[in-house]
């Protein structure tokens, strides 16, 4: 589950990687989030076989947990700011260091527990069976994206790696 919610982790901060502090995503991050989403939809349905109705009530139920991924990603970011312009400061103030703190970790948190949350949603429309592979095809999918990230910035460093 831990390797789980890292990679979880890491395709989130790809998705929605923008400057902290900023309240929304430049235009081209957004295409580039509504893109990766639209990839992880269409190879879902693929690897799921997933039509019709049942198709949109998975995405649906995806959808608010991106949602709320990406605001607790804005919170986390607004959070670390603060901190860091906090701890900056010539005499910083433990109390603000301490809510800041209590703050974060609580983000952190909730970020942590949504792999959980997602699978529970997924329940509704999932059997058991159906959610084990949903967890299969997040970590294959999660793994594509990173090799294709990597290779994409740093081509010269491309190198055919065995699937495992």
């Amino acid at each position: 589950m831990k390797r789980l919610t890292v990679l979880l982790f890491s395709i989130v901060f790809l998705m929605v990687s923008w400057p902290a502090g900023a309240t929304a995503a430049p235009p081209r991050q957004d295409r580039a989030r509504e893109r990766l989403v639209t990839m992880r939809n269409w190879k879902l349905m693929q690897e799921m076989d997933l039509t019709g109705e049942k198709a949109q009530r998975v995405f649906d139920i995806l959808k608010k947990y991106d949602d709320k991924r990406e605001r607790l990603i804005l919170r986390r970011r607004r959070l670390l700011k603060a901190l860091r312009d906090e701890t900056g400061r010539a005499e910083p103030s433990e109390e603000v260091l301490k809510r800041l703190m209590k703050d974060l970790v609580r983000v952190n948190v909730g970020l942590a527990g949504l792999p959980e949350e997602e699978i529970k949603g997924l329940s509704e429309v999932f059997s058991l069976q159906e959610q084990a592979r949903y967890l299969l095809f997040v970590e294959r999918f999660g793994r594509e994206m990173h090799r294709i990230l990597r290779e994409s910035r740093n081509p010269d460093r491309r190198r055919e790696r065995p699937r495992r």
